[in-house]
């Protein structure tokens, strides 16, 4: 109603003051009470008639401020002329959209625009792509260069990127609603590049559909292997740890037919919240528009389908939050204008909002019996049925003006002041219900995320930088997988409460960031830094329990000062993610405090991140094999396959954390694996014997449900047996004593693989859960040798090699490098040695030629 009270405050209806000729009411004596209790009713019943007319007033007023004529100062840009690169066909459902809002900047600045569609949706090919090459060439050659151009969705941006050289040189390039972050994100770091990311409000969609299915515990993203596809499915997984009770999954179209696909839909119960992201093909290469694809899936899916973009929802999709391609569209060109206008470019900051507005199907909602869900205000319904009132309004208003002017006297009279305070107070108390709601976290009754950040940005506003420390569980998920996530619950509920009450006791604010992770606020004058650290360390430090049982919980936490001069909200909660990043990465359990230097650090990691997508497409990686050697017949029994990047730009020390922490652990021991089988088959086929290769295993690779399966059908591809291959594993995998790595474990053993323990001493060391563990062999940790190999203490490592051999195990010492480490472990009867004494990781080719000496 913004827009609507200037209107009637102008005409008289509505007014800041009373003047000599509107006096207020109760001033006259010559007009009673009924009377204007009627004269009231009458002007209510003026508005209603009017309001629709003021509305559509209002919002032509505001599409006309914002389509104005170009300012003066600008009209050197009529003439200008761009390109807008699209990555779809015209009648794709956001190009439309899209171009809609480009064209109402651009009219306005008396700017020509061409466009080019690519058509990736219909024809995502090689073939296609030259062709369009050729096509922008030719075209290119043949006119003058552009202004600038304008890039939408995710193919064009990877198309301009490859040819910035040979097609677009110097010219400005503003590229908007891009899915793949890290793909936007190395755009805008080259010069002549910004833009606009798509944010697709995944987290927003997923938790109004958690309030949906409470019983929930599984998310399933529908995506293709599209460009677009692709970036969705990294978005979607990337916020597995916001929502550590929620298994995260994923149906990719591209690789099932349809009947394949309906299969596994139809299968689904309401513990499964679908979200259909980007898919239009299947694995026999049929294309399906979106419209079709809301169709089949509202047939073929028992539970809701939500939605998280544009289109389907009016077809069959239940709704969720949604992108505004229009805007979107209009803030890109905005951008063209600026840099036009003599903005640099280089400077232009890369965008990650969009607008959004929340919309929902009616009739879906119907269907499934939720529209008595709580929605966000502002939020859109499509198929709603027309009211009886919106149907016959025309002949019901003059109507209800005649019956108001017979009953209003009879309604004065019956009224009284006390229900009318009554209604206003339920209306308040609902209003205030739900803004609670939506302002705090429904597990732990704290603040969420979007109520600590604007308390944030108040402080700022106000000149003040309160003191703030983001702390999360260490291995929060190991708890839900060893205890259950009903412990993991249970642990964070006893979290909160003791967060409150230092809330009572101190002045601090407290909230739930997400999943497993707590943000606290402080200012200064109430308490230093150095004090909130240990009253959190000692509210943290008793034990927590589940069914009696004490459960061991450590926490680590990063925190910026009041002496830290940013202020912008997010970017200090930024600061404190990367003091939080630096204490797990040093030393877990500790708080960290953030000091400018830090960025460089996590710009590091984002560098090998980049460094690593990069192997990965481009087979960057080697395998080395260092051999293992039976102590007493010093002959080779076995091999460590080592990964390594080709360049040697970086070492493992450096890659591998960042490749656990992101994922990427996943695909690269994937590759390793694909590696050392095909190298086994060469060296059988070169007359070699074979010996079993031990092969790292990430306990991120829990997630990766197909790879005992990818070993076996590999092994059985080349004819090898199952006891060449053997996984290491870290001891952290096997305290869990969870279902799911006991059934892991369960199938690498009916496989013929063999399993074992890796690095042991670094962790957790208890020789009592040797007893139960299901592998073959334990390799004692270098640091191990480094501390404890010496003829005073080396009766410790003698009984760590009788108590293996007593569970029926052979013991490997890693990092052996002098004669005097060999003699003492032959003699304590270490079973092998591997390390720098006998070999140094060898290439695949020198492994044929070694000989221990």
């Amino acid at each position: 109603m913004k827009n609507v009270r200037p209107f009637l405050t102008k005409h008289g209806i509505f007014s800041r003051k009373q003047t000599d000729h509107h006096r207020p009411a109760q001033q006259s004596p010559h007009v009673p009470s009924a009377a204007r209790v009627f004269l009231s009713m009458l002007i209510l019943s003026l508005l209603l008639t009017l309001l629709p007319a003021v509305s559509v007033c209002a919002v032509s007023a505001v599409s006309s401020a914002r389509l104005s004529a170009a300012d003066p100062d600008t009209d050197y840009l009529n003439g200008s002329h761009i390109l807008f690169l699209s990555s779809y066909d015209p009648t794709f459902i956001t190009v439309p959209l899209q171009q809609q809002g480009i064209m109402d900047c651009l009219n306005a600045y008396g700017i020509d625009c061409d466009v080019a569609y690519m058509d990736t949706k219909h024809y995502d090919d090689a073939e296609n792509e030259r062709l369009f090459y050729e096509l922008l060439s030719y075209r290119f050659h043949r006119r003058e260069a552009y202004d600038a151009v304008l890039l939408g969705d995710d193919a064009a941006l990877l198309f301009a990127m490859k040819y910035r050289d040979e097609l677009f040189a110097g010219i400005p390039m503003v590229f908007f609603c891009i899915n793949d972050v890290a793909r936007a994100e190395e755009a805008a770091a080259l010069p002549g590049f910004t833009g606009f990311i798509e944010e697709f409000y995944l987290e927003d969609t997923l938790d109004i559909a958690r309030t949906m299915q409470p019983e929930a515990d599984t998310f399933l993203a529908i995506v293709d292997l599209s460009a677009s596809g692709v970036g969705d499915e990294k978005a979607f997984y990337a916020l597995q740890d916001r929502y550590p009770d929620i298994r995260f999954t994923h149906l990719n179209t591209s690789e099932h037919t349809h009947d394949e696909i309906f299969e596994q839909l139809e299968a689904l119960d309401n513990h499964t919240i679908v979200l259909y992201m980007d898919a239009f093909s299947d694995a026999d290469g049929d294309y399906f528009d979106i419209d079709e694809a809301a169709e089949l899936l509202s047939l073929h899916c028992p539970v809701p389908v939500f939605r998280n973009s544009i289109g389907g929802v009016g077809d069959g999709l239940i709704g969720g939050k949604l992108v505004d391609y229009r805007a979107c569209g209009y803030s890109a060109a905005q951008t063209v204008v600026r840099i036009l206008d003599g903005e640099d470019i280089d400077s232009t900051p890369l965008v990650r909002k969009c607008e959004s507005s929340y919309v929902f199907d009616w009739a879906v909602l119907s269907r499934f019996n939720l529209t008595g869900t709580s929605f966000p205000a502002g939020t859109t319904f499509v198929n709603r049925p027309v009211s009886f009132y919106e149907r016959y309004r025309s002949v019901l208003l003059p109507a209800a003006l005649i019956i108001s002017a017979l009953t209003l006297l009879l309604i004065a009279a019956l009224l009284s002041g006390r229900s009318s305070r009554r209604y206003a107070a339920k209306l308040k108390e609902s209003e205030e219900s739900l803004s609670y709601r939506l302002s705090h976290d429904f597990l732990t009754d704290l603040p969420n995320r979007r109520s600590i950040t604007e308390q944030l940005s108040r402080e700022a506003d106000g000149g003040r930088n309160p003191i703030l420390l983001l702390f999360d569980l260490d291995d929060f998920k190991e708890i839900n997988d060893s205890y259950g996530e009903a412990c993991g619950d249970q642990i964070l509920k006893s979290c909160a409460a003791r967060l409150k009450t230092l809330e009572k006791d101190y002045g601090i604010t407290a909230a739930r960031y997400g999943g497993d992770a707590f943000l606290i606020l402080c200012r200064d004058d109430r308490l230093s830094a150095e004090q909130l650290q240990h009253i959190v360390r000692d509210a943290m430090l008793s034990p927590f329990y589940y069914q009696n049982r004490a459960i061991p919980v450590l926490y680590s936490g990063g925190m910026v000062g009041s002496s830290i001069e940013e202020t912008d909200p997010v970017e200090r909660i930024i600061d404190a993610d990367i003091a939080l990043f630096a204490a797990k990465q040093e030393n877990r359990g500790s708080i960290v405090s953030y000091q400018p230097d830090m960025k460089q650090s996590v710009h590091r990691s984002n560098e090998i991140h980049e460094i690593l997508d990069r192997a990965v497409k481009e087979d960057a990686f080697k395998v080395l094999y260092q051999p293992k050697v039976d102590v007493k017949t010093r002959e080779i029994v076995g091999y460590e396959a080592l990964v390594r990047l080709t360049d040697a730009s970086l070492s493992p020390a450096e890659f591998i954390p960042i490749a656990e922490s992101t994922g990427q652990i996943i695909t690269i021991d994937r590759i390793v694996t694909q590696a050392v089988i095909e190298q086994l088959a060469k060296w059988r086929d070169h007359g070699m014997t074979l010996h079993p290769v031990s092969i790292n295993y990430s306990s991120r690779q829990t997630t990766d449900r197909q790879y005992v399966d990818d070993i076996i059908s590999q092994l059985a591809r080349f004819n090898l047996p199952a006891d060449l291959i053997e996984i290491e594993m870290t001891e952290s995998l096997f305290i869990r004593n969870s279902e799911d790595t006991a059934l892991l474990f369960d199938r690498f053993r009916r496989a013929g693989i063999r399993l074992a323990l890796d690095d042991f001493g670094t962790g957790y060391s208890s020789l009592s859960y040797l007893s139960y563990i299901p592998v073959d062999t334990v390799k004692l940790d270098k640091t191990m040798i480094d501390t404890y190999l010496t003829k005073e203490k080396g009766a410790f490592i003698r009984n760590i090699i009788t108590m293996v051999h007593d569970f029926g195990m052979r013991l490997i010492a890693e990092g052996v490098e002098s004669d005097w480490q060999v003699e003492l472990l032959s003699s304590y009867g270490c079973d092998c040695i591997q390390g720098y004494y006998f070999s140094r990781p060898l290439d695949a080719d020198a492994v044929e030629s070694f000989r221990v000496n």
